[in-house]
């Protein structure tokens, strides 16, 4: 049975950024459709408050905190919610970072590399996610 926008049961998401502003909506917009959310964000205060706002209407969300600009808190993020949730289906790259990257090797999927300021975590993405088909 295929999905609907209203119906997001079993949906296993991760948003980034995901504690105030657009990221929170998406994520809580998410979480109403049923769908299972990881918000994260390098801010803890505000994550949880996010978080525990979020728990307190019903939604199943989880905070993570999360540096986007780093690459293994990335991969710790995308591991930490494979073992949360299973799987995931969905990963919002909503939080932005800007460079330049000095020391960084390219990208976790080997796309491109950042090369000016102001790129957002796309890139990281493009792999498929760790226990992924």
């Amino acid at each position: 049975m295929a999905r609907t926008p209203s119906d997001l049961r079993d949906l296993k998401a991760v948003v980034t950024g995901g504690s105030r502003g657009i990221g929170r909506a998406i994520a809580e917009a998410l979480a109403r459709a049923g769908a299972q959310v990881i918000i994260s964000s390098t801010n803890s205060t505000n994550l949880t408050e996010a978080e525990r706002a979020l728990q307190a209407a019903g939604l199943h969300v989880t905070g993570i905190r999360c540096d986007v600009a780093n690459r293994s808190e990335v991969e710790a993020l995308a591991s930490a919610a494979v073992e949360r949730m299973g799987r995931i289906d969905l990963w919002v790259n909503n939080a932005g970072i800007s460079g330049p990257f000095e020391g960084w090797d390219g990208s976790i999927s080997g796309s491109t590399t950042p090369a000016s300021q102001g790129h957002s975590a796309m890139h990281w993405t493009y792999r498929p996610m760790p226990g992924n088909r």
